[in-house]
């Protein structure tokens, strides 16, 4: 999140105060970190399985740790969540939708 905030301060989107609002109001927010011994390991293993960058693989690797969906319009991310049955074309509308 808060890349996507420096990205629309960047593109003049977000004004320096709204960005710095929404960075106090993020770090509120009840956010849990997540932790795993191995993670790193899962994160590299499924990066180069879908040759996806260690950032998004990251999410990739939470999600099949918690078992939970995982919604993206990244293509390379999207089709690995499907090959790892953490999404499903279903999910189209989603992801055809523009974005605002």
């Amino acid at each position: 999140m808060a890349n996507a905030f420096l990205f629309a301060s960047r593109k003049q989107r977000l004004s320096e105060s709204e960005m710095r609002t929404a960075f106090e109001r993020m770090a509120e927010l009840p956010i849990r970190v997540d932790s795993c011994e191995f993670a790193l390991r899962d994160e590299i293993e499924l990066a180069k399985r879908y040759n996806l960058t260690i950032y998004d693989s990251m999410y990739l690797a939470l999600a099949r740790r918690r078992r939970m969906p995982l919604l993206t319009r990244d293509a390379a991310l999207r089709r690995a969540a499907i090959a790892e049955k953490l999404a499903d074309d279903e999910d189209a509308d989603y992801y055809n939708a523009q974005p605002d």
